[in-house]
């Protein structure tokens, strides 16, 4: 019997001749005549992707098809949210990692498999939700995306996340064949081919992007650990999240392995405002940091309930609104202060546990936020 894809045979038989499947982790497709040989050569653990950490083999080193006369070939390429074939990506954005057959004659189907690994050989499984007859297989510790049945189309697009900061390159082996669907190895042409992106470098590391409301004006205040070819920083302003535009331009530090300091305050702030953050590079490279949002505060933004909870009194402070610091004060009756402190609540709720040798009884608890709101409620202190 003759080899199939990885020298594995899967076969089924037929009145007149045995059918096999040839498949391979980077791009390959069996040409067979059974949907049920078409399910991916990963899954019987064939790897021909022609990775190091497959031995380098493909289905054309290992010969188990050959003779196609297609003028067949595979292009691999990494697409960007804007449509644009990259080099190099930014770590946490999506791409889409497509691979294109291209062919001079007759009228083949496909197969595919893939796989990503970092320069180390450590897997990158960054893949999302796979297009139809496709699946991701884990084998030998790399996943390995692969057509589930054979495929009639020459351009398959498999989204993929960037890995996260300090990864370095990643490179995507793909092996595939052009088959002529006639139940053996003869007449179908494999090919393979590689690609290699390069992480880019983040010209500025943000440490924080925070925003405050003093005297009815919004103060906005950033600060970076490091800046490479910073050329500026470009603060926009929405009202309702979607639609943004431009209230100031602040000039960027170049290069400036020290950090620095930035803030702007908007005159122009009336009760409510979202804020968004843009980097540019030197070279027009643009990155987009996280919205900050801004409101005069009511008196509804804020709410004070017991918590209960066994052995100790505590109270669940609601804030409406950014991250802030509050003021805690616990009072008697008759106004003596029981206990008094400064603490940061974070946006929704905030348990704030009492001192376990806090009076029992009814407590007056007064809650100042740093808009200079307060909030009151009487509490039953049971310890």
């Amino acid at each position: 019997m003759k080899r199939i894809f990885t020298k594995i045979r899967l076969a089924k038989v037929s009145k007149s001749k045995i059918t096999y499947i040839l498949f391979s982790f980077s791009l390959i497709t069996a040409g067979l005549v059974s949907l049920s040989n078409t399910s991916g050569p990963a899954l019987a653990s064939n790897l021909v992707t022609g990775a190091p950490f497959n031995s380098g083999n493909t289905c054309s080193k290992s010969g188990c098809h050959s003779g196609g006369s297609f003028g067949g070939a595979i292009v691999t390429e990494l697409v960007d949210a804007s449509s644009n074939v990259v080099t190099s990506y930014s770590p946490g954005a999506s791409y889409t990692f497509r691979i294109t057959f291209s062919k001079t004659s007759g009228t083949p189907q496909y197969g595919f498999q893939v796989t990503a690994a970092t320069t180390a050989n450590v897997n990158v499984n960054k893949w999302g939700t796979l297009p139809a007859g496709t699946h991701n297989k884990l084998s030998s510790s790399h996943n390995y995306v692969e057509q589930s049945k054979r495929l009639t189309t020459n351009v398959i697009s498999i989204p993929w996340t960037a890995p996260t900061a300090g990864t370095g390159s990643v490179k995507f082996y793909t092996a595939g064949n052009l088959v002529n669907a006639n139940g053996n190895e003869s007449g179908d042409q494999p090919v393979s081919t590689n690609l290699t992106v390069t992480e880019t470098v983040l010209p500025v590391k943000l440490l924080y992007f925070n925003g405050s409301i003093v005297n009815g004006k919004a103060t906005l205040k950033w600060a970076t650990a490091q800046e490479i070819n910073n050329k500026e920083f470009i603060l926009e302003k929405s009202s309702n999240g979607v639609d943004y535009s431009t209230i100031a331009t602040i000039a960027g530090k170049g290069v400036n392995n020290n950090g620095a300091s930035y803030s702007f305050t908007d005159v122009s702030f009336a009760n409510k405002g979202l804020y968004r953050l843009k980097q540019i590079d030197l070279d027009g490279k643009t990155s987009v940091f996280s919205v900050v949002e801004l409101k005069n505060a009511v008196a509804g933004d804020y709410k004070i309930t017991m918590y209960a909870h066994a052995g100790s009194s505590s109270i669940m402070f609601y804030n409406g609104l950014q991250s802030q610091k509050i003021n805690i004060r616990v009072a008697d009756l008759s106004g003596k202060q029981l206990y008094n402190y400064n603490a940061t609540a974070n946006n929704g709720e905030n348990i704030i546990q009492l001192p376990s040798n806090i009076s029992k009884g009814i407590m007056l608890i007064t809650i100042t936020t740093e808009d200079g709101i307060r909030t009151n409620a009487k509490i039953g202190i049971m310890n």
